[in-house]
């Protein structure tokens, strides 16, 4: 699974759950920069692929790319969505690391989840 296609699946599992960057759901892909000039509120999405093996042919000129994606899941309120989001993610995807930290005087609640994501490429 691409990137942009785990984005538009999490836009629809999480929406209930979403915050907003300015106007928009607040769901990045790393490296990327947030919207300038805009606050987060809600809970923020933010995806990062992290190539867990070396590339491998495969028959048919396919290739196989072990890749992990970390979604790290940040809340700006102070509600429940983000445990609703972590248990939507846990029912949907087959998770390999789930680290959770409670919001402290310093810091607001935070969640990191791996997934498992493997990619076959077509090689033309």
């Amino acid at each position: 699974m691409s990137i942009p296609q785990l984005v538009v699946e999490l836009k629809t599992l999480l929406a209930p759950f979403l915050g907003a960057i300015g106007t928009q759901p607040a769901i990045v892909v790393e490296p990327s920069a947030t919207v300038q000039g805009s606050t987060t509120s809600g809970l923020l999405c933010s995806i990062q692929r992290v190539p867990v093996g070396d590339v491998q042919p495969l028959t048919g000129g396919i290739w196989y790319m072990p890749d992990q994606v970390v979604i790290k899941l940040i809340n700006y309120a102070a509600d429940d969505k983000l445990s609703l989001a972590l248990i939507a993610l846990q029912t949907t995807y087959v998770t390999s690391q789930c680290v959770y930290l409670p919001a402290t005087s310093t810091t607001k609640e935070q969640c990191r989840i791996s997934i498992f994501q493997p990619n076959f490429i077509q090689n033309n």
